[in-house]
C-alpha cells in the first residue's frame, strides 16, 4: 500500500491555518521583529529572532512559520532561508501579528500576561 505524498506548504498561511498548525504541533513559529516590537506582543511560543540575525541564527528543526508586523520582512526572511538552502519547510504568517490579533487570536506580552483583541478595541 502506498502512502500519500505530503501536501505541499503553503508559502503564507493565514492566522487561522497557523492557529490550527500550532494545535496540531510541529511547528516553530520565528517572530523576525526587534527584540521592542516582540515585547508588545507576540504569539505565545514564538521564538524572537529579529530578521538581521537570521542568517546565522540556529532555528528549530522541522516546519518554521515567520512572523513579523505586516508580513514584509516575514516574507524576505523565507525568501533568505530558501536561499541559503534551509531544509525544512517555510511558510510566512499573511497580514502579520495585525492579521493574528483580528482573527481574534491571543499575543503574549514580555512576561504571564496575555492580551486579547476585544481588550483593545479592534474586534473586526
Amino acid at each position: 500500500m502506498r502512502t500519500a505524498p505530503p501536501l505541499p506548504t503553503p508559502h503564507r498561511l493565514s492566522a487561522r491555518e497557523l492557529a490550527d498548525r500550532l494545535a496540531g504541533g510541529g511547528v516553530s513559529v520565528i517572530d523576525v521583529r526587534e527584540p521592542v516590537e516582540y515585547a508588545s506582543g507576540h504569539i505565545a511560543g514564538s521564538l524572537n529572532v529579529p530578521l538581521s540575525h537570521l542568517p546565522q541564527a540556529d532555528l528549530p528543526r522541522g516546519p518554521l512559520v515567520l512572523v513579523c508586523q505586516s508580513g514584509t520582512r516575514s516574507g524576505r526572511g523565507r525568501e533568505l532561508l530558501l536561499q541559503k538552502g534551509h531544509p525544512a519547510p517555510v511558510s510566512d504568517l499573511e497580514g502579520g501579528i495585525p492579521a493574528w490579533e483580528q482573527a481574534g487570536l491571543p499575543v503574549m506580552l514580555r512576561g504571564p500576561r496575555a492580551r486579547r483583541p476585544e481588550a483593545l478595541g479592534r474586534v473586526g
